[in-house]
């Protein structure tokens, strides 16, 4: 048994194969961001030992607030622990809203172990903004450019854990997703009304998962990320049959 930044690990298999898979970074994570910290701001450098063993074994990887460069499509792909009833955005800014750092809460990802299989989005850049020398601590801003089928809908409606969106067509019935954070239902970016853009991220015959993006305040053109589709999955065939996701379009998220 070893320890990192307060994680017990299992290296009898052997670090380089556990380090290296994509289910032990996403099991690593929902244990980690599960912990209770004395500072908000502290998640991403509490989190920094972890980083670096990773960053060795991940030539040519780099480091996104919390995700990594070389899957991060599946790195996406997180919900927060919906058997917590409260949870919020820090107060103290910490992290992109695409990061799972970004709430105060646990969270679970639903993605596959190959970041290939059935993807729909393609990662143009991905920048984050150091707000010291270590590239695995803290950052002040980040964005990532996807180019990615989207679909446009609106809330029809909404809770403080979940959201129902439908498009102007209404060929299927409301499609539920996920709230990332409380703090996104009382600042009206997930309410009755609003407009949404759903991103595609990844989709196969059998289920797909897609973001839900609100235009973000003070950067024209970008998006900030309030939700996730993980609840009703629909199949790519499903797609095609109701005319969804049709238009693929370049979409900054920050």
């Amino acid at each position: 048994m070893r320890y990192i930044s307060g994680i017990c690990l299992d290296f009898s298999l052997g670090l380089a194969w556990l380090m290296q898979t994509a289910l032990t970074q996403s099991v690593l994570v929902e244990e980690y961001s599960g912990l209770a910290l004395t500072f908000e701001k502290d998640v991403l450098p509490a989190l920094a030992g972890l980083a670096l063993e990773f960053a060795g074994l991940r030539p040519g990887d780099r480091y996104l607030a919390g995700l990594w460069e070389k899957s991060l499509l599946n790195d996406l792909a997180w919900c927060r622990d919906l058997s917590v009833t409260t949870n919020s955005r820090p107060v103290v800014y910490r992290a992109p809203s695409w990061s799972w750092a970004s709430i105060t809460q646990r969270v679970f990802f639903y993605s596959s172990l190959s970041e290939e299989e059935g993807a729909r989005a393609r990662v143009i850049n991905a920048s984050t903004t150091l707000a010291g020398p270590d590239a695995r601590g803290e950052v002040e801003a980040g964005s990532i450019v996807l180019v990615a089928p989207v679909q446009l809908a609106r809330i029809v409606w909404a809770g403080t854990s979940h959201f129902d969106v439908e498009t102007d067509s209404r060929q299927t019935p409301p499609v539920c997703c996920t709230v990332d954070s409380i703090s996104d239902c009382l600042d009206g970016a997930v309410s009755l009304g609003s407009s949404v853009l759903l991103l595609l991220l990844k989709a196969n015959d059998v289920d797909s998962f897609f973001l839900v993006l609100t235009q973000a305040q003070g950067r024209p053109g970008a998006y900030r990320r309030v939700g996730i589709n993980t609840h009703k999955q629909i199949s790519r065939l499903e797609y095609a049959r109701t005319g969804w996701f049709r238009n693929e379009v370049q979409v900054e998220i920050v």
